[in-house]
C-alpha cells in the first residue's frame, strides 16, 4: 500500500451499500475521504451507494479487494458475512473497520483479531454510541471525578420493529444484534472489565431471534450493570432519538439521562440538568478511525473492543439457555 498523509489519500471499500453503507458513504464525502469502490450483490444497492459516494461499483468484495487495491475497508454487510471479508482484507494488507457485532462466535472473533494483528494493520470496531455526544459528556463527568468511583450503571433500550431491509436484526435477535452497545457503555462508564453475566430473554413476536433481554453484569472491581433491551411491535419510530435511558450511580452522585441529548447530575453540589447537541456518531467513529491510521496509532474502538464484546454475547446466551450466571472467558 502506498504511504499516505491525508485522508483524501486514504482508498476506501465500502463493503454492504444498505442503510449503514450507504450512510457510511455519505459520512466519508463529507469529512473530506475517498469512496473509491462500493460493492453488493445487490446493483440497485450498490448504484445508490456510489450515487453518494462516488467510486467503482463491485458485485464481490474480492474482485473489489485486487482491483481498487483499498487502504481501508467498511465492513457494513450483515454479521454472518464480517469473518471472511475481514479475513481476506487482511491477507490483502487492508486496515479494516467492522461494523457491530464483530462475528457471529467469539472463536471467529478471536481469529479476526489475530490475522489483523499479524497483518500489521489496523482493525477498528463500530461502536458509534461512545462517540454519540450525551454519551460521551457521560464519560467525560465520570472521568472527571463528578459522581465519584462509578459502581452501578442501569440502561433500557426500547426500540420499535426494523425496517424491512434489516428483518435479519429479528433472525439473529437483540444479544447479537443491539446489545453490543449497552454492553460496551457499561464497559466504558465503569472502566471495569466484565467477569460474569446472567440474562434472560424472550420471543414475543414470533421471530427467529429472541426480541426481548435481560442481563445482568458483574465487573472486576465490584461494578454491576443491568440491561434491559426489546424491540416492540407499536412502538414509535424513537431508533437513534429516544430509544435509550440511562443512569450511572457513583459513590458521591449519579447522572441520568437519554440519548436525545437530556443530561443530568445528582452531587452533593446540587442538581445540574443539560441538553447535549447531538453529533453523527457514524462520521464521528469513522473519523476518528481514519485519522489514527494517519497518525499511526491505535484506533479508539478496535478489535479486542469487539472480543470483549463477543464474549459478553456468548455469555449471555449461555446463560438464558441454562438460566445460570456465566463466568467470561
Amino acid at each position: 500500500m502506498a504511504s499516505v498523509e491525508t485522508l483524501a489519500a486514504l482508498k476506501i471499500l465500502v463493503v454492504g451499500c444498505g442503510l449503514v453503507g450507504q450512510h457510511y458513504c455519505r459520512c466519508l464525502k463529507q469529512i473530506g475521504a475517498e469512496v473509491s469502490a462500493v460493492c453488493d450483490p445487490d446493483p440497485a444497492r450498490r448504484r445508490t451507494a456510489a450515487g453518494i459516494g462516488g467510486g467503482r461499483e463491485f458485485a464481490d468484495y474480492r474482485d473489489a479487494l485486487t482491483t481498487a487495491t483499498p487502504d481501508v475497508v467498511c465492513v457494513c454487510t450483515p454479521t454472518p458475512s464480517h469473518f471472511a471479508i475481514t479475513m481476506d482484507a487482511a491477507a490483502a494488507g487492508c486496515n479494516v473497520f467492522v461494523e457491530k457485532p464483530l462475528a457471529e462466535t467469539t472463536d471467529e472473533a478471536a481469529e479476526m483479531v489475530r490475522a489483523m494483528t499479524a497483518s500489521g494493520k489496523s482493525l477498528g470496531f463500530g461502536l458509534k454510541m461512545r462517540f454519540e455526544a450525551v454519551f460521551l459528556k457521560a464519560w467525560q463527568r465520570i472521568a472527571a471525578g463528578e459522581i465519584g468511583k462509578p459502581g452501578e450503571v442501569v440502561i433500557t433500550y426500547n426500540q420499535n420493529l426494523p425496517p424491512p431491509d434489516r428483518a435479519w436484526y429479528l433472525e439473529e435477535g437483540v444479544i447479537l444484534g443491539s446489545m453490543p452497545h449497552p454492553f460496551d457503555l457499561s464497559y466504558w462508564w465503569l472502566g471495569q472489565e466484565p467477569e460474569w453475566l446472567w440474562a434472560d430473554t424472550g420471543n414475543r413476536l414470533g421471530f427467529k431471534g429472541e426480541d426481548r433481554a435481560l442481563a445482568v453484569i458483574g465487573y472486576a472491581d465490584g461494578g454491576r450493570a443491568m440491561i434491559e433491551m426489546a424491540y416492540q411491535s407499536r412502538f414509535p419510530e424513537v431508533a437513534t432519538r429516544d430509544d435509550m435511558l440511562f443512569q450511572i450511580i457513583g459513590d458521591c452522585g449519579h447522572l441520568q439521562g437519554d440519548r436525545s441529548g437530556v443530561l443530568q447530575s445528582v452531587t452533593r453540589e446540587g442538581k445540574k440538568r443539560d441538553v447535549i447537541a447531538a453529533v453523527d456518531g457514524f462520521k464521528a467513529e469513522i473519523r476518528a478511525f481514519l485519522h489514527a491510521i494517519l497518525a499511526n496509532r491505535p484506533p479508539p474502538v478496535a478489535g479486542l473492543d469487539g472480543l470483549r464484546i463477543q464474549k459478553m454475547i456468548a455469555a449471555a446466551r449461555r446463560s438464558a439457555s441454562t438460566g445460570a450466571r456465566v463466568m467470561i472467558g
